[in-house]
Formats: C-alpha cells, sequence, structure tokens
C-alpha cells in the first residue's frame, strides 16, 4: 500500500521540484544529481520586445488527462481537498481561470487527429486525419497499403477545402507574429511543417534550437526525479520492461515533461513568440507502459512478496503497483506547474491568454501480451481464443479475407488499444462497401470471456460507413467519423476513408497488426513487421468512447475567474473543437474550412 503523503513530505517534494515555489525564470533549477538537463534559462526581458502587435496565446495540452484524476486525493483515493490533490497545479490553474468541468474529444479518442480539432475546430470528418502518427492514405500499385505521416498538406474538409487552423488564421491577421509549436510527441508537431501551416518554430525530442540540450536518457516514468515516496516504491517487471525498452531509451521519440518544459521556457525567452502549443506527453506515455489510475475502484489489496500490501489492478494483473502511475503523474503536474509559473514570469507573458486541455482519456486495458507471448503465438500458434481480439485471425477463419489479404495486400488494418480502422481494395465502392459488412457481421459475431464475470461478451462495436454517417448511439455522433469529400474516393492519390472502423469496449484492446503500433508511434521493421502476429502490447489505452472526457480551461487575465461550467449530462456538448472556434471569436480570427465547434465565449466573460 502507497505511504501516505504527509504535508510535510509534499513540501519537501514541491521545493525540490520547484513546483511549490515556481522555480523558473532567473533561477536554476536542478531535480536530482542523475538530473543531466538542469534548467538555467537567461533572464528575461524587462520590457515586450516583439516585431507585433499581436497578443499573446499559448495552448497547452497534458496529452491523455482524465479530468478524473482532478477528483483524486494525493494518496490516489476518490475525494480531496486543498493541500492534498493528486495534481495540485493542475487544480489551481483552474481555479484562475474558466473550466469546461464536463467537456468531450471526438471520436475516435486518439492524439494527432484531437490535438488537431483543438485548433481548427473540426472532428476528423472535416480533415480525414483518424490515425495517430501511421495514416493510411491510399494503396501502392502492388497492393500494399501506402501509409505516411498525418500531414497538413493532404488533409481537406468535407468541401475540398484545405484545412485551416488558429496557426494560418493568426498569421493572416498578425503576419509578423512569430509562433510556435513545442511538443513531447514530435510527429505531432511535425503535421503542421508545410508551407502555409503558420508555424514558424516546432521543436521536439529531436529538433529544437542549438541554445537547448539534449533530451536525457533514462527518464523514469514510473520513478521520477524527486519522487515523492521513492522508499516505497516498485513497479511490476512488464511496467519497468516497457518504460525501459520504450521510453527510457528513447528520448528523442519520448521526451520527459521536464526536458520540454526547460526547453520550451528557454525558447520563450530567447524567440518571443505571440502564439503557439506546448504538447507535454509523458502522462500518454506513462499510462500507455503502467496502466491508467483514475478510478480507484479498479485496485484491491494483494501481498506482494517482497514488498507487502500492495494495490493491484483487478482488470490487468500486470498493473501491479498503482503507485508506479501516480508517481508519474505527480511530476506530471509538478512540471506543468513550472511552465505555467515560468511563464507568467516573463513580463512578455504575464498577460497572455492560457489555454489548458487535453485530446483524450485513457483506460487500463484488460490484457496484454510480452514479447514471449508473441513468440509462441508467430511460432506456434499458442494463444488464448477465449480473450482473442484478434481480428485478422478472426476474418481469416469466417472467409472475408483470403489469399493475398492474408499478407495485408488489398487488406490494412491499423489498429491498436482501443480503436482501429480497416481498409479494403477494390474496383469500386459499391465491392468494398459488400466487403465491409460482411467483415461487420463477422466481428460482431465474435464472444470473449470476460475473466472477472465469466460472462461471454463482444468485445467492440464496429461500424460501416453507413453508421459512420448515420452515428452510433453511446458511440459517435451522426456525421462525426464520415467525411464527405473522400467517403465515395477510390483512386490513388488522395485519401481514402475507411471502410471499417472498430472500438472496444469494456476495456478490451485490439492487436496492433503489420508491425505498427501507433499509440506509441512506434514503427517495426519492415522485415520482422511481415513475420510479426498481432500483438496486444499496452497496458493502458484509449480510442474508445469511454475515453472522451477530457480537460478543457480557459485562463483569460481579467475575464472570469474560477468559474465553472458544469454540464454533467453533456446537454450542452461542450467539445474539444469549440476551442478554436471561441479563440477564432474573440480574437477575431477567420477559419476558412469548415467547423463543428461551438462559440463559448459568453461562458469566459467576467462574473
Amino acid at each position: 500500500m502507497a505511504a501516505k503523503i504527509t504535508r510535510r513530505r509534499f513540501i519537501k517534494y514541491s521545493i525540490a521540484t520547484g513546483s511549490a515555489l515556481g522555480v523558473g525564470i532567473g533561477g536554476s533549477l536542478i531535480l536530482s544529481k542523475n538530473d543531466p538537463v538542469p534548467f538555467t534559462p537567461a533572464a528575461p526581458p524587462s520590457q515586450r520586445i516583439s516585431g507585433s502587435k499581436a497578443p499573446r496565446v499559448i495552448f497547452i495540452s497534458i496529452d491523455s488527462l482524465d479530468p478524473r484524476y482532478l477528483y483524486l486525493n494525493s494518496r490516489g483515493q476518490a475525494g480531496g481537498r486543498d493541500g492534498d490533490w493528486l495534481m495540485p497545479r493542475v487544480r489551481d490553474f483552474l481555479k484562475s481561470g474558466v473550466w469546461f468541468e464536463h467537456a468531450r474529444c471526438h471520436m475516435p479518442a486518439i492524439t494527432d487527429p484531437n490535438h488537431l480539432n483543438a485548433l481548427a475546430g473540426t472532428s476528423s470528418a472535416q480533415t480525414g486525419l483518424n490515425s495517430v502518427s501511421l495514416q493510411f492514405f491510399d494503396w501502392k500499385e502492388d497492393g500494399t497499403a501506402n501509409i505516411v505521416s498525418p500531414s497538413l498538406s493532404f488533409a481537406r474538409d468535407d468541401q475540398g477545402r484545405p484545412v485551416d487552423t488558429i496557426f494560418s488564421a493568426w498569421k493572416r491577421k498578425w503576419p509578423r507574429s512569430r509562433t510556435f509549436f513545442s511538443s513531447g510527441k514530435e510527429w505531432v508537431a511535425r503535421m503542421f511543417d508545410v508551407p502555409g501551416a503558420g508555424v514558424d518554430i516546432i521543436m521536439g525530442g529531436s529538433r529544437y534550437p542549438g541554445y537547448i540540450d539534449p533530451p536525457p536518457k533514462g527518464y523514469r516514468f514510473y520513478d521520477p526525479p524527486g519522487n515523492i515516496d521513492p522508499e516505497n516504491f516498485s513497479a511490476s517487471r512488464d511496467q519497468k520492461t516497457f518504460s525501459r525498452v520504450v521510453y527510457e531509451n528513447n528520448p528523442t521519440h519520448f521526451p520527459p515533461d521536464m526536458w520540454l518544459v526547460n526547453s520550451t521556457l528557454k525558447m520563450l525567452g530567447r524567440e518571443l513568440p505571440d502564439f503557439g502549443v506546448v504538447l507535454l506527453a509523458q502522462m500518454d506515455d506513462l499510462q500507455h507502459g503502467l496502466g491508467a489510475a483514475w478510478d480507484p475502484s479498479e485496485f484491491n489489496s494483494r501481498m506482494i512478496k517482497g514488498q507487502g500490501p500492495t494495490l493491484v489492478s483487478r482488470i490487468n494483473p500486470t498493473m501491479v503497483f498503482q503507485e508506479a502511475v501516480l508517481d508519474g503523474v505527480r511530476d506530471v503536474d509538478c512540471h506543468f506547474g513550472r511552465l505555467v509559473d515560468g511563464i507568467r514570469s516573463m513580463p512578455n507573458y504575464r498577460d497572455a491568454i492560457l489555454v489548458l486541455y487535453s485530446d483524450h482519456g485513457h483506460l487500463t486495458h484488460r490484457s496484454k501480451e510480452t514479447i514471449q507471448d508473441i513468440f509462441m503465438r508467430s511460432a506456434f500458434g499458442r494463444y488464448d481464443r477465449d480473450t482473442d481480439t484478434n481480428l485478422v485471425d478472426i476474418l481469416a477463419r469466417a472467409g472475408v479475407i483470403q489469399g493475398d489479404e492474408l499478407n495485408y495486400r488489398g487488406f490494412c488494418p491499423i489498429t491498436g488499444s482501443s480503436a482501429g480502422s480497416v481498409f479494403f481494395r477494390g474496383p469500386d465502392l459499391d465491392y468494398r462497401l459488400k466487403k465491409a459488412k460482411l467483415a461487420q457481421d463477422a466481428l460482431l459475431r465474435h464472444r470473449v470471456k470476460n475473466p472477472i464475470t465469466g460472462g461471454w461478451e463482444c468485445p467492440w462495436d464496429v461500424l460501416t460507413m453507413n453508421e459512420m454517417e448515420k452515428g452510433l448511439p453511446g458511440v459517435s455522433e451522426p456525421g462525426e467519423l464520415y467525411h464527405r469529400y473522400f467517403a465515395g474516393n477510390n483512386q490513388q492519390g488522395a485519401l481514402h476513408c475507411p471502410d471499417l472502423v472498430l472500438f472496444a469496449k469494456n476495456n478490451w484492446q485490439l492487436p496492433a497488426v503489420m508491425g505498427l503500433l501507433t499509440n506509441v508511434g512506434v514503427k517495426i521493421p519492415g522485415f520482422i513487421a511481415s513475420r510479426m502476429a498481432p500483438w496486444k502490447a499496452l497496458i493502458g489505452g484509449h480510442g474508445s468512447a469511454d475515453t472522451q472526457k477530457i480537460l478543457m480551461a480557459i485562463e483569460w487575465p481579467g475575464e472570469a475567474k474560477g468559474k465553472v461550467v458544469s454540464d454533467p449530462d453533456f446537454k450542452a456538448n461542450y467539445r474539444l473543437a469549440d476551442l478554436a472556434v471561441t479563440l477564432a471569436d474573440i480574437l477575431g480570427l477567420e477559419l476558412r474550412s469548415s467547423t463543428i465547434g461551438q462559440n463559448r465565449s459568453p461562458e469566459i466573460k467576467r462574473i
């Protein structure tokens, strides 16, 4: 069981990390002797130095922050109070602005499309983007999928126009103004690395100015520097292995929030951009590898040898230590606080508008496979059919895919975690629609055994273009997943819409196939991928309707402070796309492509 965090210990932790004192601009911060990136920026200017008269606006995203974390106390238990919250710095921010307490992202509840939605006022139905880091585009001549990185260069609205964003609208009004996108997921920022996107500075783990130090290796999300409870900390082998292999040894792809905050503040002090985005990715990274912990009822106390009573997930036995996740969440909150303190410490940004959002929520998956599991299945076909969500095998056994389709020619599933898309190649759209209907029928007939209840259940919702257009109650709104401009496309050289969309239910996990692990942006080499069985790699994930809850708030100096706009029944339908539309209205910007967001400026006005 996690040790109790006393006020004295919390203050000690806060001082060590700078979260309570706002250590930032003008000071030196060293989190621990193992921290190779101390924060030592130059002193900020004493007055605003800029070539434009634009206002200052900064979007801050805590990727994958489920707002239910905000209702936990410092020990991860339900309920809290001032001085004893799990995420006190985020809650402090909410007290200084307007919090849309019950807001949702758009489906699919995944990263890349929703960051674009926040900046363009859209859903995937107005952009065509529907995947993470690896986007199906069209078919190659040999029948294999043409998979590309998401980019504004091919995104189009429902009328075929280039997708417009706050960045490009900003540049049209203030052409001399400098803009930036600083991202712990560099591929998201690179989405805007195209002519006309309006982003001047793109910064990530492998791309940053020469005055920025590289991100450090070995940063353990489950045991960060300044860990509040190091003497009682532990993690399971699966949690440690995933963190070490995917994150700790790959900081250029998964830089810790500590580095991104340090680097962003240094960049702001030198470059003085007026508008930009800071994407803190660590919250998403750590939950994929460690599990989600916003639901205390998920955990039971169990005796662990050498550890004593330990909180273990009922849903996934590989998530042995709840405290591993909580330590990571505390670290995210700490560095978010340092970012806000650092921004407000600069004269150039004291009156800046700060927008805070998350792109989706997170949950713990019901099952996870190890490298040994995938080897046994690849070599001998051994796996547990009772918990099988291998859609490739299911479609093959049903005769829906056969021949070259079994080698992913003319058939492309891009799946992982709790969302996925399936594409078929055919001579015309009618062929694809019939094929999709056969696949839908086969997948909806499939049953898996719930290891907790012992009951048999269908592990997913499956939507053809018909359901995407009409909507599916409890899953997606009418048209939310249906892109009218691309829906009928069957040609090379333009984006294709999915023939099927899948969303896992009840914490089940869709396997990654073809060696593509889209949720963490990793592509396994083709030689290995072609021989690799579908793999359920993650402890935690997102994408389905039960990961739609997000954080959405705006701190607008001089306007409403501490205002909570509560919508528990979702009747007002606060959505992520509202941010771009609201900002565009208040700042007098014009978004020239289709939007679905609503203008929420009346809720931001003074109380």
